[in-house]
């Protein structure tokens, strides 16, 4: 016997190991304990279990039908709260682990303490019924799929007993004539009715009977006012005496197929019109030999060359290509992928003229014949709007990304829009996507306290896109991983000429070290059922549907090697029935590699339990070459293990001709039509529209539908439509017209864009049919030219108030230094003196000597740097004393010669005019210190007429100026010469320069008074 012990270990070892989930749940319903098992079915941790009731919502339990399972109705909950066991109850729930929801069984037990009557706890086990539930469901799959497969080719099947006259059709035979199933109206009467040529179908019928005829024929019925076709077979069924018993026959509506080939038509009479008429050039080429075989009129545009002139040729063989490893790349990709889009490169007209050409192309088959249809868009004009606006940006991240000092802005909506380098480093973070009332916490601003966040509207930013001036603000930045920075604040909002806010711009300089200096200095102080396999083994298709659907079930044993086939597939093979050819040979009758791609879909099918559907090339015995459909799901064992594969084989070579040659127009109608971004349509003469292309919703806003019947002009710019009018009438869009005429056009949403466009008329009996007109969006381009202009307006702007907010920042920690730093400093050194007279400090005199020794050089460093930051006397006595100063300072700092001649005393400029005139001429003698290796710069000011020249000359090593283009290269405060250039031009004056190599440099700079 065992020992209690024992056996708490025994159940312990039973409770972790066993493959059925239990949980423990106490009076409450909590639960208490859980099995490894019930974890990994529920696909949750202990940890996430225990504690929860099966009230909580976060299980996900749904019932059968997939409404909510109720936590009160859980099996545990009424087993605690009718103190009865519940059992065999089912519920689905959601699998956290594996991402989907599991099928449980459920048993709940309630447990009783001796002598009492209600429950101290339940004792739940589950069982993980997935798999019967997916058995469950696959069985109901393969029944429909059973039913899908008798009306796979919507296949009817009717019977005709000549002895008694009676007709019989089965379901799909009865919907084919227009009769419900249920009710089953079907007789002879009837059909003779809705045949529209009754004595043609009654003829074929005799002819089987009597001569032994085939009975294949076609024929229109009329159901319900409209007119189907359909396709019938029969064969004449005899009785075991060679007496005719029945005529036996399928139908099938084959009215989808015939309309297929009449779509088929037009869609290639549609093509030709767009092909003729697009504003785009495109090109059609033999494929085998890369020769131009047509070309639209377009094409005359956009290359200089006619159609005559192209044709025969190669377009590597007339010069367009301006780079031929352009052309060489262009011709591997095509080839290798069969269609290549948006292929952008240089080329030159024949005219010379070089442009740059977007083109798209595609193999496609015309007949039996592979070519290459090109289409080619001038994109020249936009290319170099993009460029043109490109430099500008480059200029204004470089002038902003270069600065020491943080820089941010918002635009006029108070979005952020720019984010410097240093603002980057500080803040910690490179995301602008943070609305405004999370910028405080997400870039770490506190109150100069270093505890306080601010508040929304205590952001310097924020304030500054408020309307208010921000002046020397200092906050704390406190990023992660990084010391808090003290920094000084100054912004404003800015604006454009007509004063429309354009955002705000808040500069920020770090004064961490001179706070240090204060502040050292303030120191001082986570089964399936059986009958699946007989409906699995069920035929998919009846034989005599099989036969007109051409549509043939097959069926294979890996284990046996044994294989049936229905007679359908005994015919698509071209052998007799019933004899199957070995195994090893059966993958012959697949070709141009369709044997490889079947057999490996077979093995996977196998390897893996997977369906797989093929469209795969076939060749019979009668060397009949086939597309075929082959289906083949696999058969599984109630051990769940493959052991063979069953499917269909259906013939659907006449699908895949109409199929493909359908979709090779569609194709070349909607390269051109639906890839192109340009506007096709088909006008009646008085401008209203027949067919408008789908690009009309990119481009305006419109669905088709609301242009279709309706005139261009309602459409147009109130402005431009008398314009428009005009051009139309005195018939510039004649068949030699080439020239594009723009105009605005309304957009659904409410404002204008800018098309320019070309038309074309079709004539017919003489007279115009139609026209067909292409147009294309230029917004972009003409845009581009306005937005290059604000740009380099806005940017003037821009360089202007960060110029002022540095200036005001140095002022301000200049003042800040002079009025605090330096008076501490002198205070602490009058404080040394008093201390050195006493004499009872003598033992500590060479120490008061020392500290009053750095004070002193403290001191002088302190008014260096004031005069540095901001020089007093540039705002006392103008520039030219400014320049003085600060030349004789340079003299003294690096032994450099520097020769100042002035024919007058003061320069009359504004303040602002005065600063950036300065500045810029305190960057040049930095520049020509750190890079000339001069030993004498001279500065000459000359008064003028029209305002004063100012030169500067060194005797230097010289350089090439035309790395003044290169401003991204520019580094450091000044951004080098090139800002300085930029600089002088904002203030209205001229700036040039030239150098020579190692003969030195001559600027000179004009002021206008």
């Amino acid at each position: 016997m065992l020992h209690p012990k024992e056996k708490q270990n025994e159940f312990q070892a039973l409770f972790e190991t066993m493959n059925l989930g239990v949980s423990y749940q106490n009076s409450k319903g909590e639960i208490t304990n859980v099995n490894p098992a019930a974890l990994k079915i529920l696909g949750l941790t202990e940890d996430q279990m225990k504690g929860k009731t099966s009230l909580d919502p976060s299980w996900k339990a749904i019932q059968e039908d997939g409404a909510n399972y109720p936590g009160e109705t859980h099996p545990s909950m009424l087993a605690l709260k009718l103190g009865k066991p519940v059992l065999n109850k089912i519920m689905g729930v959601f699998n956290i682990a594996e991402n989907e929801y599991r099928w449980i069984k459920i048993d709940a037990i309630p447990q009783f303490r001796k002598g009492e009557k209600k429950p101290y706890q339940v004792y739940t086990t589950f069982d993980d019924i997935s798999v019967i539930k997916k058995a469950q469901l696959q069985l109901k799959q393969n029944e429909e799929r059973y039913i899908r497969a008798q009306k796979m080719g919507k296949v009817g099947n009717w019977e005709y007993n000549i002895k008694t006259g009676l007709l019989w059709g089965s379901d799909e035979t009865l919907r084919i004539f227009g009769l419900d199933p249920e009710k089953n109206n079907f007789s002879r009467d009837y059909i003779e009715k809705k045949i529209a040529k009754q004595n043609f179908v009654r003829q074929a019928m005799v002819n089987l009977i009597e001569k032994g005829e085939k009975y294949d024929i076609q024929y229109e019925i009329n159901i319900q006012k409209k007119t189907k076709i359909v396709h019938s077979k029969a064969k004449i069924i005899y009785n075991t005496n060679g007496e005719i018993l029945k005529i036996a026959g399928v139908i099938q509506d084959i009215s989808k197929k015939y309309k297929s080939k009449i779509k088929l038509r037009e869609s290639e009479d549609k093509f030709f019109k767009v092909f003729k008429n697009s504003s785009n050039s495109i090109i059609l080429k033999r494929l085998s030999d890369f020769k131009i075989i047509n070309t639209n009129r377009a094409t005359l545009k956009v290359t200089g060359f006619t159609s005559k002139e192209l044709k025969g040729l190669k377009l590597s063989e007339i010069g367009v290509w301006k780079y031929k490893k352009d052309y060489k790349k262009y011709e591997k990709k095509i080839l290798k992928k069969g269609k290549i889009k948006g292929f952008e490169a240089s080329f030159i007209k024949k005219n010379g003229k070089n442009r740059i050409w977007q083109i798209s192309g595609e193999i496609i088959q015309i007949e039996s014949e592979k070519f290459i249809l090109t289409i080619i868009e001038d994109v020249t004009e936009i290319r170099s709007a993009e460029i043109e606006l490109k430099k500008q940006r480059d200029f204004t991240i470089a002038m902003t990304e270069n600065q020491p000092a943080a820089i941010v802005a918002c635009n006029e909506k108070g979005k952020l829009v720019l984010f410097n380098k240093a603002a980057k480093e500080w803040h910690g973070i490179d995301v602008m996507k943070i609305p405004q009332e999370k910028w405080a916490e997400s870039y770490g601003l506190f109150k100069i306290d270093g505890k306080t966040v601010l508040k929304t509207e205590e952001v310097p930013l924020i304030q500054a896109f408020n309307g208010k001036k921000v002046v020397n603000l200092e906050i704390i930045i406190k990023a992660k991983n990084q010391k808090p920075r003290f920094v000084i604040c100054n912004g404003a909002s800015f604006f454009d000429s007509l004063k429309n806010k354009l955002g705000a711009l808040v500069v920020m300089n770090d004064i961490t070290h001179q706070k240090t200096i204060e502040d050292n200095l303030k120191k001082s102080e986570n089964q399936i059922k059986k009958a699946l396999s007989e409906i699995e083994r069920s035929e998919f298709l009846l034989n005599e549907s099989g036969k007109i659907a051409k549509i043939g079930a097959w069926e294979f044993n890996s284990i046996t090697k044994e294989r049936r086939w229905s007679n359908q597939v005994f015919k698509l093979h071209g052998l007799p029935v019933g004899k199957i050819p070995p195994f090893e040979k059966n993958y012959n009758y697949f070709i141009d590699g369709s044997s490889e791609i079947l057999e490996e879909a077979m093995k996977n099918s196998l390897a893996n339990n997977t369906k797989f559907d093929l469209e795969l090339k076939f060749q019979n015995t009668k060397k009949e070459k086939l597309w075929v459909n082959a289906i083949g799901y696999p058969i599984v064992n109630k051990n769940k293990e493959t052991v063979g594969l069953r499917g269909v084989i259906q013939d659907i070579t006449e699908q895949k001709l109409i199929r493909e040659k359908i979709a090779q127009t569609q194709e070349m109608h909607s390269l051109l039509a639906n890839n192109t971004n340009d506007l096709i349509c088909l006008q009646e003469p008085d401008s209203t529209f027949k067919y408008v292309s789908p690009s009309i919703k990119n481009l305006l806003g419109y669905e088709q539908k609301e242009f279709i019947g309706k005139q261009a002009f309602g459409f147009v710019h109130k402005d431009d439509v008398l314009p428009l009018k005009s051009v139309m009438t005195k018939k510039k869009f004649s068949i030699s017209s080439t020239e594009a005429y723009p105009f605005r056009a309304l957009h659904k949403n409410g404002h204008f864009i800018w098309l320019e466009f070309l038309s074309s008329p079709v004539y017919k009996d003489g007279k115009i049919n139609y026209l067909v007109t292409s147009a294309r969006d230029i917004t972009q381009w003409v845009l581009a030219k306005e937005e290059i202009q604000k740009y380099q307006t806005s940017l003037q702007k821009l360089t202007t108030e960060i110029t002022m907010i540095e200036e005001q920042q140095k002022k301000a920690i200049a003042s800040n230094i002079h009025d605090h730093l330096s008076q501490s400093l002198v205070i602490s050194k009058m404080r040394i003196k008093e201390l050195k007279k006493k004499s009872q400090l003598n033992d500590i005199n060479e120490d008061l000597q020392f500290i009053e020794s750095h004070i002193s050089d403290a001191l002088e460093n302190s008014r260096k740097i004031t005069y540095e930051l901001s020089p007093p006397i540039l705002y006392q006595l103008g520039v030219i004393d400014a320049l003085s100063w600060l030349l004789e300072d340079l003299q003294n700092k690096y032994k450099i010669e520097f020769r100042l001649k002035t024919t007058i005393s003061t320069i009359k400029i504004s303040e602002l005019k005065s600063i950036i005139l300065y500045r810029s001429i305190q960057e040049i003698l930095t520049n020509a210190i750190k890079h000339a290796s001069a030993s004498l710069i001279k500065v000459n000011i000359k008064k003028t007429k029209k305002g004063v020249n100012i030169f500067i000359v060194d005797d230097g090593l010289g350089f090439d100026t035309s790395v003044l283009n290169e401003f991204k290269n520019q580094s450091g405060s000044g951004f080098g010469l090139f800002t300085v250039q930029e600089r002088i031009k904002n203030i209205k004056g001229i700036f040039t320069i030239s150098s020579k190599i190692n003969k030195g440099t001559n600027i000179k700079i004009f002021m206008p008074q």
